[in-house]
C-alpha cells in the first residue's frame, strides 16, 4: 500500500508524474468517488518543444504546473492546499501506443478527516435537536397533567 503524503492547510506542495509521454499528460484527482480532470499538458505538434497546458476544476491562482527539462518529468504544483485538495491523485500517459498510469499520489490535508469531507457531530452536542426535544417533551407533560387533573374545560380524566 501507498504511504499518504501528508500536508497542512496552506503549504504549497508539488506532485511528480514518472511518465514521460509524448505528446500528452493528463493529471486527475479521484474525490468522493468521482474521477476529475484537473491538467491536460500536449505540444501542438509532435516536434514542438513548446507545451501546452489546460486546467479544469480548479482554481488556476493556486495550481500550476512545471517541466523538468532534463528529465522531461511534469509535477503538479498546488499553493496554498485546502481541505478540499485531499484525495488521489495520477497523471497518465502515452507509452508505446498504451496508455499508462502513474501510481496514485494519496494526498492527506491535515486538519481534514480521512474522507475529506466535514466531520458529523451529534446534535446533542450542538443543542439543535435536545432543545426541541425538550421543549416537546415538557409542553406533552404540561398538556397530560391538565388533562388528568380536570383543568382544561370540558375534559375528563
Amino acid at each position: 500500500p501507498v504511504s499518504p503524503l501528508l500536508v497542512h492547510v496552506g503549504q504549497n506542495i508539488s506532485l511528480n508524474c514518472n511518465i514521460t509521454s509524448n505528446p500528452e499528460i493528463i493529471w486527475y484527482l479521484l474525490r468522493s468517488e468521482q474521477l476529475l480532470p484537473l491538467l491536460s499538458l500536449s505540444k501542438p505538434k509532435l516536434k514542438d518543444t513548446v507545451i501546452t497546458g489546460n486546467f479544469y476544476n480548479v482554481n488556476t491562482s493556486r495550481f500550476n504546473w512545471a517541466r523538468d527539462q532534463n528529465s522531461s518529468l511534469v509535477s503538479l504544483e498546488i499553493l496554498s492546499v485546502e481541505e478540499e485538495d485531499a484525495g488521489w491523485y495520477f497523471c497518465t500517459g502515452v507509452c508505446e501506443a498504451d496508455v499508462c498510469v502513474n501510481r496514485g499520489i494519496h494526498l492527506k490535508v491535515i486538519g481534514a478527516d480521512s474522507a475529506g469531507e466535514k466531520v458529523w457531530q451529534p446534535c446533542w452536542s450542538l443543542g439543535i435537536c435536545v432543545l426541541p426535544a425538550a421543549l416537546a417533551l415538557g409542553f406533552c407533560a404540561l398538556i397530560g397533567f391538565y388533562l388528568c387533573t380536570g383543568m382544561l374545560v370540558g375534559c375528563r380524566c
